[in-house]
């Protein structure tokens, strides 16, 4: 997994009108296709004011990709879309991460590194492969979309309501997946403005996970042990897309334990139909582990504790002194700090 830096200055992001745009491109290549004008992420986030502003655009701005990928493969099937949209939409849905047959560690792996998180660290290194990025995928298909319905009035309506905006330390939440509505007989020039208004909501909520990993680092610039990252990876199933949300941190040294090894902790959440909201903490240093597990489901959460010892045992067969927990409901939130987030919907 590339764990460079995470916003370098060929990230750049320009805060005007309505929301955030976002280019990127690599040291030396082309100009960005988007915003040439504006402060770099990296800036911003040395910025406390700037930060701030380029979050409250994003998050004005944000969306949930599942509502995008629905609406992508619908437009695919029924709406006559140029080539170039065709093209970059397969691009953004063959990163999907098929659950069947279940993904392995280092399909898991993979999905993390190409999740968009570290875009803009890929771009600082010449040699490191983009093709198969959710970030860069989703800005090809933006660019797309902009240049063939540049001609339009068109202004496309919400598809539906945004899930609560991503930020480190605070709740995981999957998002299911969800059905289009877009009808057969759309027009191309519609269809094409709301994706594209979804299609800059899903890149406003990369931009506010890329900043709150990064900030994470700038607490302590160069210290691995301040480090967070957040992200969201798009699942295949057979209801559509659903989008879990991770969180990964680690700490310095538990009590008692040797200074060379850290806590590393993980959070994350999905909704895939049947077992509903299912959310998971895992917590590991040196060679134990501590695994919780909520189901909001009743059917699923028996099922979780009926394999509660399997899972256990598992873990031990991998080397690892296991504990494992299962729980009804949802974790409990934690108390969000002042100058967060408000939601003003009434």
């Amino acid at each position: 997994m590339t764990t460079g830096p995470l916003l370098p200055i060929t990230s750049r992001v320009s805060i005007a009108g309505d929301g955030v745009a976002v280019s990127a491109s690599r040291p030396g290549g082309d100009a960005p296709a988007q915003s040439p004008a504006g402060a770099t992420l990296a800036q911003i986030v040395a910025q406390p004011s700037a930060l701030q502003a380029a979050i409250s655009a994003a998050v004005g701005q944000q969306g949930g990709l599942a509502s995008l990928l629905a609406d992508l493969s619908a437009a695919l099937e029924s709406v006559d879309l140029p080539d170039t949209v065709q093209a970059t939409a397969q691009q953004v849905l063959a990163l999907q991460l098929p659950l069947e047959p279940p993904p392995s560690a280092e399909d898991l792996q993979q999905a993390v590194a190409q999740s968009g998180l570290f875009l803009e660290a890929q771009l600082a290194n010449a040699d490191a492969p983009t093709d198969g990025d959710l970030k860069a995928a989703l800005l090809s298909l933006g660019q797309a979309l902009a240049t063939s319905n540049s001609g339009s009035n068109v202004r496309a309506a919400a598809a539906g309501p945004a899930p609560a905006p991503p930020y480190l330390g605070g709740p995981t939440r999957g998002q299911p997946a969800v059905v289009s509505n877009l009808t057969q007989d759309v027009a191309p020039d519609v269809a094409m403005a709301r994706l594209a208004k979804e299609t800059g909501a899903a890149i406003s909520r990369q931009v506010l996970m890329q900043a709150a990993s990064a900030q994470s680092g700038a607490r302590a610039p160069g210290d691995a042990a301040e480090r967070g990252w957040l992200f969201e990876i798009p699942l295949a199933t057979p209801q559509g897309a659903s989008i879990a949300q991770f969180e990964i941190d680690r700490d310095g040294a538990a009590d008692g334990q040797d200074e060379d090894e850290p806590v590393w902790r993980a959070k994350f959440s999905l909704d895939v139909d049947p077992m509903g909201p299912v959310h998971a903490k895992i917590a590991m240093s040196g060679g134990k582990v501590r695994v919780a597990l909520w189901a909001e489901d009743g059917e699923t959460l028996d099922r979780l504790t009926q394999r509660q010892a399997e899972l256990s045992d598992i873990l031990e067969e991998e080397g690892l002194s296991a504990q494992v927990a299962v729980f009804p409901g949802a974790p409990s939130a934690a108390v969000r700090p002042p100058g967060g987030f408000t939601d003003r919907v009434v």
